[in-house]
């Protein structure tokens, strides 16, 4: 089997580790397929550890441990490589949501990247200033195929209200994200809620933050400047059994993205909204009308983020008739 050089243990603890087991077996002798019948690995599978490609989990640095009388060397170094921050953090973090059986996240600001369309990922990337564009959309889309494969991980998704009306990328554009969200909603493996702003203050204004779940543990990430950071022990009692909930059944207070309405809400954002001639002049009842394509919304000026009515003006006038008249029963 060809060798590969491995990588400089100088760049992280990572890079360290895979050049430990690699000096450790060439010192003593061993060939990658023996080392590897020893500690249950392929030959081809040793190879990608000593590379960086893959990383050994505790059971293998146990063994090696003891087959070479390194005193905890391979165990001490792998608790501190998955404690520490890789200057690669994002090679990382994909190779963690490759792996991952379990994904929960919770975003205040954009769709995640998982959910994104082209579009609105292009938008993000034009907004950040960054170079490559085309690049980075094709790698974040390429990213989206772990949730068409045969075992897609299951998403547990938390949105603040924001997310759904910033309006990244123009009305179109966010017109076909809200609707990629609320088909992509039915998929049985994911669960897309929505935080409403009327919930006030909760627990992730503390911060955005993914966790990760597979057979490496659970991994926590949190973006921050000036870089994204994996941590397995991070926030673990709030963000497990609190901000996402301790079970598919419990969580923050939310509702499901199906109460948001794709088609209407694109327009709503940028709607001109007016106080009707039909609102209480006491201020009791106000009520707030706009021109939707071609149909008129209905709002209440109170709590305009509980969305509205889209109706035709034949039935708006026919409601108002209704009301006029005493003969609707609220």
């Amino acid at each position: 089997m060809s060798q590969t050089n491995p990588p400089d243990p100088n760049t992280s603890l990572w890079a360290w580790l895979a050049h430990d087991l690699r000096f450790y077996r060439e010192k003593s002798g061993l060939s990658q397929e023996k080392l590897g019948s020893i500690v249950g690995r392929s030959p081809s599978s040793l190879s990608n550890c000593e590379a960086g490609r893959r990383r050994i989990n505790e059971n293998d640095a146990r063994i090696l441990d003891d087959l070479w009388e390194t005193g905890g060397h391979f165990q001490r170094l792998l608790m501190f490589a998955r404690l520490s921050h890789d200057p690669d953090w994002f090679r990382e973090h994909i190779s963690y949501e490759i792996r991952a059986d379990n994904i929960r996240t919770f975003e205040g600001l954009w769709v995640p990247g998982l959910l994104q369309t082209p579009d609105y990922a292009r938008a993000s990337f034009t907004a950040a200033g960054v170079a490559s564009i085309d690049d980075l959309v094709d790698e974040r889309i390429l990213r989206q195929e772990i949730l068409s494969r045969e075992d897609p991980p299951l998403l547990d998704i938390i949105l603040d209200e924001a997310v759904l009306m910033r309006h990244v990328g123009g009305p179109a554009v966010m017109k076909e994200q809200l609707q990629r969200l609320v088909a992509i909603s039915e998929s049985p493996n994911i669960i897309l809620r929505v935080i409403p702003f009327t919930e006030g203050a909760h627990m992730g204004q503390d911060g955005y933050f993914k966790i990760l779940t597979g057979d490496f543990g659970d991994v926590t990430y949190v973006e921050a400047p000036p870089w994204g950071a994996p941590n397995p022990r991070w926030l673990r009692g709030k963000v497990l059994h609190g901000a996402m909930g301790s079970n598919r059944g419990k969580g923050p207070p939310g509702r499901s993205i199906q109460g948001f309405d794709p088609l209407s809400d694109g327009e709503h954002m940028t709607a001109q909204w007016r106080k009707s001639s039909h609102s209480s002049s006491t201020g009791g009842d106000c009520v707030e009308l706009a021109s939707l394509d071609g149909k008129v919304g209905v709002r209440d000026s109170k709590a305009p983020s509980q969305g509205h009515l889209t109706l035709s003006r034949n039935e708006l006038a026919a409601l108002v008739r209704t009301i006029k008249a005493g003969d609707l029963d609220l």
